[in-house]
């Protein structure tokens, strides 16, 4: 196993090293200001974009063991952290419905209709496709039995 002092301080830092810095570095902001935990995440992204603006090739290895060594949060770092909305308590809505009232139920009316006019013309009744069929098939029998 490597130990860390073994490594070049001018070798880039892996993505857990860079996320291990970011978190310790959020932890120490979120202690000093007395901001609630619920605001972590917010912050996190804020200070990895503040390291990834000073350093935009990427934090060396000599970087995070500088950045672990610190006991209190950066001045260059906190002058770039945004920091609007962060410490706010967030009330969240809840919509609140009436109860439905009773209401009397409409009693029935009675409608009279128009009676329908009579057509002018008698149209012939339709022949139903099973009607149509049984005279094909008779005639059928009937060519059959003739023969």
């Amino acid at each position: 196993m490597t130990n860390f002092t073994e490594i070049s301080a001018t070798r880039l830092a892996t993505y857990k090293q860079t996320k291990s810095v970011v978190n310790r570095l959020t932890n120490m902001y979120l202690e000093a200001n007395k901001l609630p935990r619920t605001d972590f995440y917010i912050l996190s992204k804020r200070v990895g974009a503040v390291l990834h603006s000073i350093k935009p090739n990427g934090l060396t290895h000599g970087d995070c063991q500088k950045y672990f060594e610190i006991k209190t949060f950066p001045k260059g770092i906190a002058d770039k952290l945004k920091t609007e909305g962060l410490g706010k308590v967030k009330t969240v809505k809840t919509k609140t419905t009436a109860k439905p009232k009773a209401t009397a139920k409409p009693k029935a009316t009675v409608k009279t209709t128009a009676k329908p006019k009579a057509a002018k013309t008698t149209a012939k009744p339709k022949a139903s496709k099973n009607e149509k069929i049984l005279a094909l098939l008779t005639a059928l029998m009937a060519e059959f039995q003739s023969e």
